[in-house]
């Protein structure tokens, strides 16, 4: 297409100009077309803002446009053109635009395109008719000026599926959108014309969504958002259209806009069976635009749908009306409004809650007010969690909506499904105002204990609440500090220390709360601040008490929690107040570790061996007088005289756990290395059952732990006081893995333990198939197997669960399985005649 002139229509936006220099480059040496002039006006009209990127739109696909400027800071960057040849077509380059400069510097320009059909055509973004939809003078001067050199595109769509009628509709532009209808119309007939009004965009809105999403203040013409409404009814919009996901039509974007105005339009062209459908429809949230309105606080839209019928005891998917939406935001007219037109004042959500709840516990007191006296709301109602108002307003920090809660004879001492009361919420949220103002009407309160067995000083210090302490202790200072749970019988100062609120220990040690004193499991506050790494807490108890207390119940003392728990560094902080080498007395109560029964006399080593925590194993070896292969005690009662029970117990000592057989016994590798760093002694060092760490790690199937030690050197057929290998150990266990290496590592197979039983007589036992395999097929005594009737009798209870093929096995596999099978089959003769 050859380069059109200006039109006649461009004298304006010349005259419009106010650089002489810019006019006759403009109309010389470019040739005004349409086009250009629409974007020029934009440009000139609005130069200060970002409507420069409108106008840079619309012309960047169309023209190349080689801009210049002398003193330009934009000079040579990327958001230039740069000039093409004019012997081939030019075609629109990707750039950015720039901010119209605000120096007020003078710009020239030159520019030569070709429009053609593709050009007009090629499209990366909106199409023009999409930008121009938005600036009704261009659209103006674009209809009455270049309709003859561009193609006409309205039903064309972006990616996002929006034509460029959702594009004016939602700009609220009345022109346009009578302008793109009729053409339309024109164009492909009025049925073309109505599935053009209703063509949706991917979230399947249509124009209509668009304009019911324009609010009052965004109308700049009066009554042309209601122009648009009428123009798109007219022409077959259909109210009934939903988005695809939310399921939502005009009217719920409507009740969301807050328009009544274009609400009223829709429903004076329908029909009442129609408008009532409407009013109604539930969005996939079950949302109806009543509640929406409510919600949002329209009270004049909320006027008009309740006018129309719509109804108020609907619910939506969380089990919340209308009343529930306009009482959690505090709408008292709107709700007076719901009230009058009958909303059941005292319907519950799916958890149970009223509009009461939602109003206390938002803080609108009126609401409250005008909900109990004008409503008769009842006010001690329960949720699902039997909560109350008061409940909800006090775990809100609601100071006034629970002082009027009160006034009008809300139950103080109403419990939840937690046995707490209206206190207990508000110590655990840390609101001392709210626990006061119930201290003061009931004091006794401060002894309420929940279900859990915690009072409010235990809640309390569980949050790290000292404010709520402090007004507790005002009312009843040695209740507080003393107050024991009744499940736990912890104190307030130990939950404390455990939760590492310093301030609340500090506080409660200066009442007096004592720092000895344990719970049921045996731990003082200073245990269980070291159990898990307070340090600050700690700081603050050694002021009063020592950190060398020992715990009577477990026999333990902080460092010895510490370093099982891994707290290095409040570790490395007690061996400054205690000793490396202290150990543990007998425990008078249940052990913490079951596995170890009443063990004493462990170190902090032991503990941090057994529990696998390489940095405090290290931190503990790099000690003053830490003993490496220092062993526990068993505490038994031992009978005969003094000097008896002394030398038996020096025994013991002897044969006590070293930190060697509590790493083997977690399989803590990186422990075990370590200690056999510092003595390769450890290897062969027993325990009061004669076992070694490759005993107890064949035993718990750590197989990589037993191919560390063999590698280190342990005797791989080494014996406990019962004649067991760890061969025997693995064999009973089912560690199939273990049993392999052991065998492969020179094991013996047909060792036997003081018993006469063999690795494979504890497969057999213990019914371990796969392992009894295994040592089948290894070296073993057919004949002196089969004369142990508990073998033979274990075989066969294998054997039963497995097909008979352990049976078949033992059979094939032995030195003459013609006389093994006569042999078995005369013993299990015997077995099946015996009278038992």
């Amino acid at each position: 297409m050859a380069n059109t002139p200006a039109t006649s229509s461009a004298g304006p936006v010349l005259r419009g100009l106010h650089n002489a220099t810019i006019k006759r480059n403009l109309a010389v040496s470019l040739g005004l077309t349409a086009l250009v002039t629409i974007a020029y006006k934009i440009l000139v009209n609005d130069p200060k803002k970002a409507a420069y990127a409108d106008f840079y739109s619309v012309a960047k696909y169309h023209c190349s446009w080689p801009w210049s400027r002398a003193t330009s800071p934009c000079a040579g960057s990327s958001w230039l053109h740069k000039q093409q040849s004019s012997s081939r077509q030019r075609r629109p380059m990707e750039t950015r635009p720039c901010i119209w400069p605000p120096d007020g510097g003078t710009w020239t320009w030159s520019a030569s395109w070709s429009i053609t059909e593709r050009m007009w055509t090629r499209r990366m973004g909106r199409a023009r008719r999409h930008f121009i939809s938005r600036r009704p003078k261009a659209m103006r001067l674009y209809s009455s000026t270049s309709m003859a050199c561009a193609p006409q595109r309205p039903l064309r769509t972006i990616k996002t599926g929006e034509t460029p009628l959702h594009m004016a509709c939602r700009a609220c532009h009345p022109d346009i959108v009578r302008h793109l209808i009729e053409t339309v119309k024109e164009k492909h007939g009025p049925d073309k014309a109505t599935t053009y009004i209703n063509s949706v965009n991917e979230d399947g809105a249509t124009a209509l969504h668009y304009t019911c999403q324009i609010t009052k203040e965004e109308v700049k013409i009066p009554e042309s958002d209601k122009q648009i409404v009428r123009m798109l009814l007219e022409n077959g919009a259909d109210v009934t259209l939903q988005t695809k996901t939310a399921l939502e039509t005009a009217f719920h974007y409507c009740a969301v806009a807050g328009n009544n105005d274009v609400l009223m339009e829709m429903i004076s062209h329908m029909n009442p069976t129609d408008i009532q459908k409407a009013m109604n429809r539930q969005s996939s949230v079950g949302w109806t635009p009543l509640l929406i309105a409510c919600h949002r606080g329209h009270m004049e839209l909320v006027n008009n749908l309740l006018a129309n019928h719509a109804r108020v005891d609907v619910f939506d998917t969380e089990g919340r009306s209308a009343l529930h939406l306009a009482a959690e935001r505090g709408y008292l007219h709107v709700c007076d409004a719901l009230l009058t037109n009958k909303a059941f004042i005292n319907s519950k959500s799916r958890v149970g809650r009223t509009a009461l709840h939602l109003a206390a516990m938002n803080g609108f007191t009126h609401l409250v007010k005008f909900l109990i006296k004008d409503h008769n709301a009842v006010i001690d109602i329960l949720t699902l969690r039997k909560q109350t108002p008061l409940h909800l307003a006090a775990a809100s920090g609601q100071m006034e909506v629970c002082q009027l809660l009160l006034e009008l004879g809300a139950n103080i001492d109403a419990t939840d499904d937690l046995g707490q009361k209206p206190i207990h919420v508000a110590a655990q949220n840390n609101y001392s105002e709210v626990a006061k103002l119930f201290l003061q009407q009931h004091p006794s309160l401060v002894n309420a204990t929940s279900k859990d067995g915690n009072t409010c000083a235990h809640i309390a210090a569980m949050q790290g609440s000292v404010k709520v302490i402090e007004e507790l202790m005002k009312f009843d200072r040695s209740g507080v500090i003393s107050a024991r749970n009744k499940l736990t019988d912890a104190t307030p100062l130990q939950l404390a220390a455990e939760g590492g609120h310093a301030d609340v220990v500090k506080a409660l040690v200066r009442a007096g709360a004592s720092c000895t004193e344990e719970n049921k499991a045996g731990f003082t506050a200073v245990h269980l601040a070291a159990q898990n790494g307070h340090g600050q807490v700690l700081d603050v108890l050694k002021s009063t008490n020592s950190l060398r207390i020992n715990s009577k119940k477990l026999g333990l003392t902080p460092l010895h929690v510490a370093a099982y728990y891994g707290q290095a560094d409040t570790v490395r902080e007690l061996l400054t107040s205690v000793p490396a080498t202290v150990k543990s007395e007998t425990p008078t109560g249940q052990s913490l570790f079951g596995d170890l029964g009443t063990e004493s006399g462990m170190t902090p080593l032991h503990l941090a061996a057994f529990s696998g925590n390489e940095n405090v194993v290290r931190l503990l070896l790099n000690s003053a007088g830490v003993q490496v292969d220092a062993a526990t005690i068993e505490n038994v009662r031992l009978p005969g005289h003094l000097t008896v029970q002394k030398a038996l117990t020096q025994q013991l000592i002897l044969q006590g756990y070293n930190p060697l057989h509590l790493a083997c016994f977690g399989g803590h590798m990186s422990v075990v290395g370590l200690l056999i760093s510092r003595s390769a002694e450890l290897l062969q060092s027993q325990d009061r059952n004669g076992r070694t760490g490759l005993h107890i790690a064949a035993m718990h199937g750590h197989i990589q732990m037993v191919e560390i030690l063999l590698g280190q050197g342990a005797e791989i057929n080494a014996t406990d006081r019962n004649g067991w290998t760890p061969l025997h150990c693995a064999a009973k266990a089912g560690h199939l893995e273990v049993v392999k290496l052991l065998c492969e590592a020179g094991a013996s197979p047909k060792s036997e333990t003081n018993y006469g039983c063999a690795a494979i007589w504890f497969a057999a036992s213990e019914g371990h198939n796969e392992v009894l395999r295994y040592l089948m097929n290894k070296e073993h005594d057919t004949y002196g197997l089969m004369e142990d009737k508990r073998f033979v009798y274990n075989l066969m209870v294998v054997s039963k669960n497995h097909n008979n093929k352990p049976i078949q096995e033992f059979v094939l596999v032995s030195p003459a399985p013609v006389d093994t099978a006569a042999k078995l089959s005369n013993i299990y003769i015997v077995l099946s005649t015996k009278v038992i």
